[in-house]
């Protein structure tokens, strides 16, 4: 079992100011930053829904050991676009030491919804130092780019900042604001199912 945070957050937004402003009809600039902050918002909501990065990022999955499946694979549940890096601290002097792909780990990130690591041909794992988050694996997450992202996630993100837009006095005090289950679920087909 391992702990799943952001190592690296998403710099840029799968939609733009001039796509979320047309989905609004608004034409002025004077809303732009709220515009903008609801961009992200409804983009860290889809994120939450699926469990899954939408744009480009990096995130650490941290365990105490090398945790497998009982194959020697290590199953993290998150879909990757590559693993960036797998390190581990030394038993015997609690150095960090980083791995090297295909010399003594392999990564599958061909799934949708989960990436694989597992140790290259003819080598094992290495006992890293008993301590906690003494292995971590890097990973790149989320769609290459904003032209990558599925059309219907996009269109989620535009349907989410139109009802935090059109009830925003709502959402700047803090009430909560009524999500259309049914918009919802054009989210389903890239959520990542947890077990």
């Amino acid at each position: 079992m391992g702990i799943l945070s952001i190592k690296t957050p998403a710099t840029t937004a799968p939609v733009t100011l001039s796509e979320a402003k047309a989905q609004l009809r608004e034409v002025g600039t004077a809303e732009d930053t709220l515009i903008t902050a609801l961009i992200t918002a409804a983009t860290q909501e889809a994120e939450q829904i699926m469990q899954r990065a939408v744009m480009p990022q990096q995130w650490r999955w941290v365990m105490d050991a090398f945790d497998t499946d009982g194959d020697n694979r290590i199953s993290i549940p998150t879909p990757a676009r590559a693993v960036a890096s797998v390190s581990y601290v030394r038993e015997t002097d609690g150095t960090t030491v980083a791995l090297t792909v295909t010399t003594d780990y392999l990564a599958d990130v061909r799934s949708e919804f989960y990436a694989l690591v597992f140790p290259a041909y003819g080598t094992s794992w290495p006992v890293p130092r008993a301590q906690p988050g003494a292995v971590e694996i890097v990973l790149d997450v989320g769609w290459a780019d904003a032209a990558s992202v599925p059309q219907i996630v996009k269109n989620w993100i535009l349907m989410r900042v139109a009802a935090l837009f059109e009830n925003r006095a709502a959402w700047t005090s803090g009430e909560a604001i009524f999500r259309n289950q049914f918009v919802d679920r054009l989210l389903d087909r890239w959520t990542v199912a947890t077990i």
